[in-house]
């Protein structure tokens, strides 16, 4: 199975999945990918990024096609700002379970409802660049809590460079331990996650 087949596969019900990106295009050729395989088989996509990546993204979509407009209209594409988000749900320096619950909860919630949801986010990126590694465990671990009450794919994306340091081995063992496919691309060998090998293409 390629990497595009086993993004868009989304089997055997909730999945929360990591990949660590080595460049912003290699981010954008899967989020692109990841998007636009929801988009055509109907699912809902939810999107929480930063701007400057949804910009790319939305450059991609246009460019296969899509008409965002309709996309958002039609509630088959929902799209935050990564910070705005993070915001309304933090708490003395960490997410809230009842704020995430109150500000993403009820969105996948909503979107739900019609049918097969998929979510791409970088949320726990914007905190673990800035250092905050452990705030990007705890969305983390939020966002698994999610998955088990909900029917959803979710991907969360890093930049690779932000764990090169061998000084966050442990936040980063922390965080694959939360996810249930796990791809680390140049940071090499890791502690694995209890479901998958991480340093494997996608095979899911």
């Amino acid at each position: 199975m390629t990497d595009e087949q086993a993004l868009a596969s989304g089997l055997g019900g909730s999945r929360h999945m990591v990949e660590m990106f080595e460049t912003t295009e290699s981010m954008t050729d899967r989020v692109s990918t990841f998007v636009l395989d929801g988009l055509r088989q109907g699912d809902a996509v939810l999107l929480a990024m930063r701007l400057p990546h949804w910009n790319l993204i939305s450059t991609r979509l246009t460019a296969a096609n899509v008409l965002l407009s309709d996309a958002v209209a039609s509630g088959r594409l929902t799209v935050l700002d990564a910070a705005r988000t993070l915001a309304r749900m933090m708490w003395h320096g960490v997410p809230s379970g009842g704020l995430f619950d109150e500000v993403v909860g009820k969105t996948v919630r909503q979107l739900n409802s019609s049918g097969a949801l998929r979510v791409y986010s970088d949320m726990v990126d914007v905190l673990a660049a800035d250092g905050f590694f452990q705030a990007s465990d705890a969305l983390e671990k939020l966002w698994s809590e999610l998955a088990a009450r909900e029917s959803v794919t979710v991907l969360c994306g890093y930049s690779a460079s932000t764990f090169l340091n061998p000084e966050t081995s442990n936040a980063l063992g922390s965080i694959c331990r939360s996810h249930t496919d796990v791809r680390l691309n140049q940071i090499g060998m890791s502690p694995a996650s209890p479901a998958r090998p991480l340093d494997l293409p996608f095979d899911w």
